[in-house]
């Protein structure tokens, strides 16, 4: 491993460290749980590094990384020795550490003979274990066979402003959503081009920018570890927390989710090759966890027999929460709803969506509890489901949110394609996994028999619709159902493949207990349910015997050879499939090319990643421009053409350079030195309002690193995102070596540095 990929795994443990360490000592002031402390850390972390940064960028501080993670060991240390102080003075029970849900001692368990199978403490530190090994092992494969190199970047038009806003952050030293822009820094302030502002998400980018600060490493090697933190780390520790709190019973259903819980191409790995959106891939990681923390504030959903009467199951034995850990449940939510808004705030709606069919069903058990009727119950669903809309198109009115619905990103699929790809869980830019979608299909099964978990599939069912929507319909409609995601049938999708994951760990459960059960018939083996039943019969519920032993031991057997077959047709080379009757559906199929594994998400980050292979900004280009910042004086900005591939050099290599957004030119708002520098540079010699504006700008140099090639025309602005006005960059592309006023510095190939004057 060379220095670069060391230097990967310190700034990403030292990331991981800084969200564990302080996050767990102050959820455990609050009487949390080890398990939910260590849980709940990365949510709580976000948010407050988030409005610590903003708190020492009012007070003038300047913000970097040990002072920020200084201040949050500081406050958390404090809240703990404060917790300490208050519990050994009070003798109330509200100020006693509150267990994880079903987090029960031996002797509880051993009261509650409902449910023999809960889970244990020990078992759930083995089982978080199990998740985190998982998740880095199948992140380190990804990251290895993806990025060419540890300084690689994703070269698409979001990573201009993500990585542009992290280099903006270490040089002003304001790390705060309301100053998320790439000209922050001071100097750049002076000749911004561009009229700027406004509240933007930046938990990606100021836990980038912490990892830089701490560790001293590059901003793409930060970004890097920034996201494989959070595919092998926050993920799977927040979807354990969920899996924990929806199945603290079934043991198995745990084990499988860490089994599952990277498999689909779309979370995380098609949001890192789209846009990317790396914000909302960070939203989305936390996003189980958040969900858990809901359900353990208002508790269990109530099961009931087919002619009425309770007939609860068996972990709904166990309170989620006890009494005196409601309001810490409610305020953990809170704390998430806005870790989430910070991060990217799309995700608190595919909170919402995801939680509404739990809200619905926890109204249908109360009010049937209430008064022991069907009836009562569904009126008590319908008054639900009536003021979740009601909610729902209050949020949708707010101005804010109307910016946001505004953006629209237009239909693309046949209603045909769209169902096709939600059936076969192959949402956009994924591929076909036999094994993940049969698994799907068995765990929403399974949740027919077993309703306790049928809002699960129903939120499925919802979001995959609301992708439907996305990718089929046009006008208002579309707006008020997908508006709060950008209409972005990718975000849906992530968000579907997320809350999925455990109906898929139930169907993949299923089928290993159904595969043991064969079996055991097939060695007359005695299942654990016969065998519970006879202990019954003769009055003892916990007695076992040498057979029911020797099925356990078959069906963990049967579940790791599952497992590993599960993980060679997910992570193992990408075999093309046809789908017969469902291909060609609509006109996009021509884009489609169904195969199984991740090869294509390897295939399209390894391509976008790789300055050997790519065309916007090479490796030959970056070798330039790091001899351009050793001639360039520092402080000095440089005229460049942003499209050329320079627009990253500012947020990946530090390049000064004066265009450092594709897009937005030619806008109300642009300066009029900018408009003259764009459209008339080459005029310096020869125009003295030129000459004035470059003056002011204190611009001495131009870089090309594409002299020659074509200007971009409006036919590329799906791409490049730019204003039809904004294509007028003649007195850029205009200068030669034998343009007056101009001399050549540097000169390779297509490559140019000139020195004005």
């Amino acid at each position: 491993m060379d220095d670069g990929g060391i230097m990967l795994w310190v700034a990403g443990f030292a990331l991981v460290a800084a969200l564990i360490v302080p996050g767990y000592l102050l959820i455990r002031s609050f009487g949390a749980s080890r398990l939910a402390a260590l849980s709940c850390a990365p949510v709580v972390m976000v948010g407050l590094y988030v409005v610590l940064g903003m708190a020492l960028g009012s007070a003038g501080v300047f913000t970097t990384g040990p002072v920020l993670v200084g201040c949050a060991l500081a406050l958390a240390v404090a809240a703990r020795g404060l917790a300490h102080l208050v519990r050994r003075r009070s003798s109330r029970k509200s100020f006693r550490s509150v267990a994880l849900p079903c987090e029960q001692t031996p002797s509880q368990v051993a009261a509650q003979a409902c449910a023999p199978s809960v889970l244990r403490r020990a078992t759930d530190w083995l089982l978080l274990a199990l998740y985190l090994v998982l998740g880095i092992a199948v992140t380190a494969f990804m990251t290895a066979s993806c990025l060419t190199s540890p300084e690689s970047i994703v070269q698409e038009y979001d990573n201009v402003h993500h990585l542009g806003v992290v280099r903006a952050f270490l040089q002003s030293g304001l790390w705060s959503p309301f100053a998320a822009n790439l000209y922050s820094a001071p100097d750049a302030v002076a000749f911004n081009p561009l009229p700027l502002g406004g509240f933007y998400p930046t938990a990606w980018s100021m836990l980038a920018a912490l990892a830089a600060s701490l560790t001293g490493c590059s901003v793409p090697v930060a970004a890097n570890a920034l996201n494989c933190a959070v595919a092998g780390v926050l993920y799977p520790v927040s979807l354990f927390f969920l899996m924990r709190v929806l199945f603290p019973a079934r043991r198995d259903v745990v084990v499988a989710g860490s089994v599952v819980m990277l498999a689909s191409t779309q979370f995380p790995w098609a949001l890192m090759i789209f846009g990317p959106l790396y914000p909302n891939m960070l939203a989305y990681a936390l996003m189980p966890a958040v969900a858990a923390c809901f359900i353990c504030w208002l508790g269990p959903v109530r099961t009931f027999g087919r002619k009425g009467g309770a007939a609860e199951s068996a972990a709904a034995c166990y309170p989620l929460a006890r009494p005196a850990a409601h309001g810490r449940w409610f305020a953990l939510v809170l704390v998430g709803m806005v870790t989430c808004v910070f991060a990217q705030p799309n995700a608190v709606f595919s909170l919402g969506v995801f939680l509404a069919p739990y809200i619905v069903a926890k109204a249908y058990g109360h009010g049937r509890q209430r008064a022991a009727a069907r009836a009562a119950g569904l009126r008590w669903a319908l008054a639900a489901c009536v003021l979740i809309a009601l909610a729902w198109i209050a949020v949708f009115s707010v101005p804010l949110v109307q910016a946001v619905a505004g953006f629209t990103w237009a239909a693309t699929k046949t209603l045909l394609q769209a169902l096709r790809e939600s059936g076969l869980f192959m949402f956009r830019f994924a591929s076909l996994n036999v094994a993940l979608t049969a698994c799907l299909w068995l765990g929403i099964a399974w949740t027919l028999k077993h309703r306790r978990w049928l809002w699960v599939s129903c939120s499925f069912v919802v979001l995959s619709a609301l992708y439907v929507v996305a990718q089929t319909v046009d006008g208002p409609v579309k707006a008020l159902l997908t508006g709060f995601w950008y209409t972005d049938s990718l975000r849906l999708a992530a968000a579907a493949v997320i809350f999925a994951m455990p109906l898929v760990a139930m169907g993949f459960a299923a089928l290993a207990r159904l595969l043991a059960g064969l079996l055991a018939r097939l060695f007359r083996m005695e299942s654990p349910d016969q065998a519970h039943g006879e202990a019954r019969k003769i009055g003892s519920f916990t007695q076992k015997n040498a057979r029911t032993c020797r099925f356990c031991g078959l069906r963990a057997s049967v579940g790791a050879v599952l497992a590993a077959l599960f993980l060679v047709v997910s992570f193992g080379p990408s075999v093309p499939v046809s789908l017969g009757p469902l291909g060609h559906l609509g006109p996009d199929d021509e884009w489609i090319q169904p195969s199984t594994g991740m090869g294509a998400v390897v295939g399209s980050l390894a391509s976008m990643t790789d300055g050997a292979v790519s065309p916007k900004l090479t490796d030959d280009e970056r070798e330039f421009i790091r001899q351009v910042q050793q001639i360039v004086p520092a402080g000095e900005p440089i005229a460049n053409l942003p499209f050329d591939g320079s627009a990253w050099a500012f947020g990946a290599m530090g390049l000064n350079d004066y265009y450092r957004y594709i897009g937005t030119y030619g806008v109300e708002g642009e300066t009029p030195e900018s408009r003259l520098v764009r459209q008339h540079l080459d005029e310096y010699a020869s125009n003295a309002d030129v000459r004035a504006a470059a003056d002011k700008l204190g611009i001495r140099y131009v870089l090309q690193l594409d002299q020659g090639a074509p200007v971009p025309g409006p036919q590329d602005a799906a791409f490049l995102h730019a204003v039809d006005d904004g294509f007028d960059w003649s007195g850029l592309t205009d200068i030669t070596d034998d343009t007056p006023g101009f001399t050549p510095v540097l000169s390779q190939g297509d490559m140019r540095l000139y020195k004005i004057g």
